[in-house]
């Protein structure tokens, strides 16, 4: 069994731009080194999804009694028609999970779907307290891919406990805020506090921790004080958690959200703008670190 690399973007506060560092990375990989990129949304609102599909697309692909393809949603429904303590029965057709967002001439950009449901898995009987079936359909389609990408939700949930245990490291997206300092030691709680000491059920093809990849600063203003005072504070946090912090950033700009309604990355709506300049940088940054 091929198991691709598996990274979650992760931060338990909401409004730091990581859904548009892991579309655009994402991107990014199959874009700029012809990589075969999977990305999961595992995100109940589901932003991922609307920032790489179209409104109308979305409706018509996904919604109602007309729609063709299935979401994270349904991986979880099907997983009950096996045992969760045992072994399930593989899904018949794992493609009807999967979007094609973007094809070059070697690399690729798949998207596995969210929607709102997904908020109400963890209430519905049958579930138990198994967080494996995100890793469970990713070992079905793994040999297509050599990375995947999970933009987990902003809370401590069911859907964060699945990422961790598909995953094999992690990238934390920061934006350079006095609040931001809270987050990360938080984040560090939970990972090794809770997840690791009392969660956990790791399969033996992974390793027994998640590695960090590192801190990204994103949404950033260089000409505020409070930006750089806060990038000060949390370097120094990251440095004694063992967080890298990488040296590529990305800056506050509308220029994403143009992106996002043209259902491109920034690199291709903009591509001579500093903001493609930063966003390439930060996809060369990542593949070294993350190899």
């Amino acid at each position: 069994m091929h198991y691709p690399h598996v990274v979650s973007l992760i931060n338990l506060k909401g409004g730091v731009g990581k859904t548009t560092l892991c579309v655009n990375l994402a991107y990014g990989l199959a874009f700029f080194h012809n990589l075969r990129v999977l990305l999961i949304d595992l995100d109940p609102q589901a932003n991922a999804t609307q920032y790489l599909i179209s409104q109308q697309s979305y409706r018509s692909i996904y919604l109602g009694a007309g729609a063709t393809k299935k979401t994270i949603v349904d991986v979880y429904t099907e997983s009950r028609e096996g045992d969760l303590a045992l072994s399930r029965k593989p899904l018949a057709d794992p493609s009807q999970f999967i979007q094609r967002v973007y094809t070059g001439r070697d690399g690729s950009l798949d998207l596995l779907a969210s929607k709102l449901e997904l908020s109400l898995i963890g209430f519905q009987e049958g579930h138990g307290h198994m967080n494996d079936q995100v890793r469970w359909f990713i070992e079905q389609v793994g040999e297509n891919y050599d990375y995947v990408l999970i933009d987990c939700p902003p809370t401590v949930s069911r859907m964060l406990m699945a990422a961790f245990e598909a995953s094999q490291s992690f990238v934390v997206p920061v934006k350079p805020e006095f609040l931001s300092t809270i987050g990360i030691p938080l984040l560090d709680q939970v990972l090794k506090g809770l997840y690791e000491q009392k969660i956990a059920r790791r399969a033996e093809y992974l390793p027994k921790s998640l590695k960090s990849i590192g801190v990204i600063y994103t949404m950033v203003n260089e000409q505020l004080n409070m930006t750089r005072e806060s990038m000060d504070d949390l370097n120094k946090t990251a440095v004694n958690l063992g967080y890298p912090v990488f040296k590529s950033h990305i800056s506050a700009s509308t220029k994403y959200a143009w992106s996002s309604r043209q259902s491109l990355p920034v690199f291709r709506s903009e591509p001579r703008s500093k903001y493609a300049q930063e966003m390439a940088a930060v996809v060369e940054e990542f593949i070294s670190k993350s190899r």
